[in-house]
């Protein structure tokens, strides 16, 4: 699967690798950084494209924290799959996430706005303790 030499993780689960990333958006235009991250794609209102420089073999966890200069409309960033497509999409180096206010629905960030993320992804199959 990846193909890069990861530092060992303390995880009973074997294999697992942490990508941590940021979106900053300026209004509809975003800069974005990490390492592991190919680029990250606006693709709509509060909505984004995360595409990965690896493919992993399944997808565990996605976290993130929202940090503003002022008080931001951001309550939470979801992941944007269904169930049935979240490995698949994963596997393909991609994971839609959405940003979300008070309601739980799709929000713009405010501006100067910077949502950090981190995703922890298992890279083989080999040692698979859950199954999918």
């Amino acid at each position: 699967m990846s193909n890069r030499i990861f530092n060992a993780a303390l995880a009973l689960e074997k294999q697992v690798c942490c990508l941590f990333g940021y979106i900053n958006s300026i209004g509809t235009a975003i800069t974005y950084g990490g390492l592991g991250i190919t680029s990250v794609a606006r693709t709509g209102v509060g909505a984004y494209t995360v595409t990965l420089d690896d493919a992993f073999d399944t997808f565990l966890f996605f976290d993130s924290v929202v940090a503003h200069q002022t008080d931001s409309n951001v309550m939470s960033v979801k992941l944007k799959h269904q169930d049935t497509v979240l490995q698949s999409d994963f596997r393909a180096k991609t994971l839609n996430v959405v940003a979300c206010g008070t309601a739980g629905t799709a929000i713009e960030p405010a501006s100067n706005s910077t949502i950090y993320f981190s995703i922890k992804a298992r890279r083989s199959s080999s040692g698979r303790i859950w199954s999918f």
